[in-house]
């Protein structure tokens, strides 16, 4: 305490100099000592509240950073604070405070998507491209409209929208796409990241964590970190506590005695699956292919038990594949291979397995 009475006694700007030297080497908890000591002598200090509202958003104190936003509000800012307002009410689970504030944005992923296009396709117009380039790029706008599903319209309509109805221009900018996608998706993310599209997709992750769209999650994780990978600092908690609130189906629970078994291999599977998911989407590989493999397992012995249940059982054998294919497990490919070839040789042909193994061993040699 006589450090912070010696710091206060110093001239302002060595004071806020001193504060935010604390936040930068992470030492909120002085900074946020320090600052409510100014605020009360100062309390229309705009400068010290937001760097008190930055600290506590970083101490993951949702209730004051709410607090302090509605403190901000009522002085009359011109500041938006609408999206850490979001983020900080789905963190702290008041999802039925998000709802009103959620409103104004329904759109507003689209529309973000519409804006980049717009930015991306200004760009496009203004290059120049050998013609030479453009003649074998493949090209929606080259289909033809009455062989196409409902589905498939809807997005040849879209692109041939996005694009003015120019062949050229698309084509344009697939050659672009082909030779700087790692630019692109860069710049995409950046742009995302600045109009505050991770609060949204943050915000519709934790206010849907006790719903049943649990095939969602994975892509909504996967989402927020590809925008700004320092949310796994907000998103971990809250979803390993939601992992952990998850009970894993009794067998012996009431509800089970008197209905099918199939629905007891349904929740077990579906427990599993979610919680893959999960370690998938928080990067977690090793945890994400346990779950995966324990679900194979229950789908597999209820794929064996009714064979209606050949649709599940086939999922998932291609989602544990694609889980150790993107842990780059080759080993845990082959011996997989090895199995399935062995137990359901039908199945293992359709997925074209053998080959798979050929191509690991031949990558093996190289």
């Amino acid at each position: 305490m006589g450090l912070l009475i010696l710091l206060l006694t110093g001239c302002e700007t060595k004071q806020v100099k001193q504060i935010k030297t604390m936040m930068e080497i992470g030492e909120y908890n002085k900074a946020i000592v320090i600052l409510n000591i100014e605020l009360n002598e100062d309390v229309k200090n705009v400068n010290l509240r937001e760097m008190l509202l930055e600290c506590y958003e970083h101490q993951r104190l949702w209730n004051e950073v709410i607090e302090q936003v509605d403190i901000l509000n009522k002085l009359g800012l011109e500041t938006d604070y609408d999206f850490l307002l979001m983020r900080a009410y789905a963190l702290s689970n008041q999802c039925d405070k998000v709802e009103k504030l959620r409103k104004k944005y329904n759109d507003y992923a689209d529309s973000l998507r519409t804006q980049y296009d717009k930015i991306t396709i200004e760009k496009i117009k203004k290059m120049d491209v050998p013609s030479d380039s453009l003649k074998d790029i493949f090209s929606y706008i080259e289909a033809n409209p009455d062989t196409l599903d409902e589905y498939e319209k809807y997005y040849y309509e879209r692109e041939k929208e996005r694009f003015n109805n120019s062949l050229l221009l698309e084509k344009k900018y697939r050659y672009y796409k082909s030779k700087n996608l790692k630019n692109i998706e860069k710049e995409k993310f950046q742009f995302f990241k600045d109009h505050h599209l991770a609060d949204i997709k943050l915000v519709d992750l934790m206010c849907r964590i006790n719903s049943a769209y649990v095939s969602l999650y994975k892509n909504n994780i996967t989402d927020i970190l590809e925008i700004d990978s320092t949310y796994i600092y907000y998103i971990r908690e809250p979803l390993m506590k939601y992992l952990s609130s998850i009970e894993k189906p009794n067998f012996s629970d009431a509800k089970y005695r008197y209905i099918s078994s199939k629905f007891y291999y349904f929740d077990l599977c579906s427990y599993h699956d979610t919680r893959s998911r999960v370690f998938e989407g928080l990067g977690d590989m090793k945890a994400a292919i346990d779950e995966k493999l324990s679900e194979f397992y229950w789908q597999e012995y209820a794929y064996i038990d009714n064979k209606d249940n050949l649709r599940n059982f086939k999922i998932t054998c291609y989602e544990y594949f694609i889980l150790l294919d993107n842990a780059n497990d080759d080993r845990g490919k082959i011996s997989y291979i090895d199995k399935m070839v062995k137990n359901h040789p039908d199945l293992a042909d359709d997925m074209n397995l053998i080959e798979r193994k050929r191509e690991i061993l031949e990558k093996e040699k190289m």
